[in-house]
Parts: C-alpha cells; sequence; structure tokens
C-alpha cells in the first residue's frame, strides 16, 4: 500500500505546538522521522541538513 503524505507548517507559538503534541499523542498525525542521531553526532546532523538530504524530521537521541 502506499503512503499519503501530506507537509505540515505549524507557526510556533506555544499553544500551536501543545495542539500539535496532543495530535500526535492521538494519532491524528504522524511525524515523518528522516533520520535519527545520538548526541555526539550532531555534527553530522547539520551537516545532513545544511546539505538538503533530509526529507523528515531529523532527531537527535539524549540517552
Amino acid at each position: 500500500q502506499g503512503k499519503n503524505v501530506r507537509m505540515l507548517i505549524a507557526p510556533q507559538n506555544r499553544a500551536d505546538s501543545i495542539a500539535m503534541a496532543e495530535l500526535c499523542t492521538a494519532g491524528e498525525i504522524t511525524p515523518m522521522i528522516d533520520r535519527e542521531f545520538s548526541l555526539s553526532e550532531v555534527p553530522d546532523a547539520m551537516r545532513y541538513i545544511a546539505a538538503g538530504r533530509a526529507k523528515g524530521k531529523v532527531v537527535i537521541t539524549i540517552v
């Protein structure tokens, strides 16, 4: 089956961020994760983004 992908750009304010988090938690929307990097790989993540290779969210994992 194909996937339905839509671009969503939200204003950056607290109320909208809370609403977006609630929609994600409820399963109404799913963020598109392109790639995950560890905290020690932040420079690599920045280069990945700057090169224009990211096609979704780039996540920094802090453990």
